[in-house]
Parts: structure tokens; sequence; C-alpha cells
């Protein structure tokens, strides 16, 4: 049986970084791991992803985690409507922010530090979506919302009575959506 190929898509600075990580750690790149460097702000997914062999007639999962929030709505508009082009069936889990914690970051608790970190780091937040219109956007977009989940649900589902310690973050959300 043949490994599933996975292509690990990112920034061009953070893929360099990805890949001397995995050089330090195992001397090479597992064969069936194709690195792809994008800049979602200026770059086509769809001829990237050409370039870089990916057959959209196969059963795809798309995990687009941290990438949202930085992005353009038309670079996220781009990356989706590419997704949707995967074949029926095929999935896209990704994290998105409230768009509220843009709009009046003094909502959500922790938001104080966080955004003076990104200051720091001279990166800054620029896309959000509200989640009571997530379906309707991912829909125009040739997606279907299978589930939507804040920091508070998915912490209670994977941490149990755990989560009940835990605080922040209260704008990051996860979606799950698939082709139809």
């Amino acid at each position: 049986m043949s490994k599933v190929v996975v292509f690990e898509v990112d920034h061009p600075a953070t893929s360099a970084a990805k890949r001397a990580a995995i050089k330090a750690a195992l001397g090479e790149s597992p064969a069936h791991v194709r690195f792809v460097s994008i800049d979602f702000n200026a770059n086509s997914l769809s001829t990237t992803m050409q370039s870089a062999g990916y057959d959209p007639s196969r059963p795809t999962l798309v995990i687009w985690e941290g990438v949202t929030n930085y992005l353009t709505e038309a670079a996220v508009t781009e990356t989706l409507r590419w997704c949707a082009t995967a074949t029926r069936g095929s999935l896209v889990l990704f994290t998105y922010i409230h768009r509220r914690v843009l709009e009046a970051p003094d909502t959500f608790h922790g938001t104080e530090k966080l955004f003076a970190t990104l200051n720091t780091s001279s990166e800054r937040w620029t896309f959000g979506l509200d989640p009571a219109r997530l379906s309707a956007f991912l829909v125009e977009r040739g997606l279907l919302l299978d589930d939507d989940r804040g920091a508070t649900e998915y912490r209670a589902k994977y941490y149990g009575p755990e989560a009940n310690r835990m605080r922040g973050y209260e704008f990051y959300r996860i979606a799950l959506a698939h082709v139809a």
C-alpha cells in the first residue's frame, strides 16, 4: 500500500524553518511529504498546488490551522474556493477568529497582551468571521459547514473537567466543512 501524499503548505519563511527542523530531527524529509511555499495574500493556491503535483480527484483532507486571521478576505476566499475544487466529500478543517476580536478586542479575555505581542513581532490580524454567518460564507465559496466550535466548546470536548480551569482565546474557533 502506498503512503498518502502530504502537502505541507506554508509561508516561505515558516516552511524553511519547518524543513530545517525536520532535517535536524530526521536527517531528511519523509518521501511522501512535499513542502509547498506560498504567500496566500500574493500567490494563487491553485497554481501553486498544481505545480506541486496535487491531484484534485483524490479524496483530500485540508488542515488549515492558524492562518486565516493573517490574511485578506480575498486570500481566504481564494483558498476556500480552491478547497471546493477537491473531489466530493473532501474535508476542510480550519481555524478562524471571531470577527468581534478585531472590532472590539476588549470583549475577550487576554487580548491586550496578545495584541501587544503581535505588534512587537510586526504581525497583524486582518481577518475574522462572525460565527453566525460562517455557514453562508462557506456556501458562497463552495463548501458546506459540518461543525463549528468555539474555544470553550472544544476544550470541554477534549479536556473534560480540566477545561473549566482554562481561560483565554475564547475568540478562536475551529470549523469543519466538506465539498458537496
